[in-house]
């Protein structure tokens, strides 16, 4: 009979320590299906955050091809500036250079190269 009563209070023993094993997996099983709440919930905004980057991706395709379209005006512009400005100083050292009568050919100015004195040939005034 003793050792009944050592065989029940062994299998109690036993008992106990599966009891606070099975509290312990169940808190465990419990804290997973959290988790695999907070994952379903997740996986259904991928579709939606895939969406977004296909739209960020698309605006900076378009940033970059804006960037590029302006960087050649940009470019087109200071080229025109840097003819303009080589004109202007070719054009201040022709003036520098010539007489005052050239820089300033009053309202007859002679626009076909002719000059503005009369032509004389060397046989005297022509007389018509």
């Amino acid at each position: 009979m003793n050792l009944l009563r050592l065989e029940i209070k062994k299998l109690k023993g036993e008992m106990q320590k599966v009891m606070s094993q099975k509290q312990e997996l169940s808190s465990k099983v419990s804290t997973v299906n959290k988790d695999i709440i907070q994952l379903k919930s997740k996986n259904q905004q991928i579709p939606a955050m895939r969406g977004e980057i296909d739209k960020m991706q698309r605006e900076l395709i378009d940033a970059r091809r804006n960037y590029e379209y302006e960087k050649k005006g940009n470019e087109d512009i200071v080229e025109q500036n840097r003819a303009m400005e080589s004109n202007i100083i070719i054009g201040g050292y022709v003036t520098v250079n010539e007489s005052p009568e050239a820089m300033y050919q009053g309202p007859y100015a002679d626009v076909y190269g002719f000059g503005s004195r009369p032509v004389i040939d060397q046989r005297g005034p022509q007389c018509r």
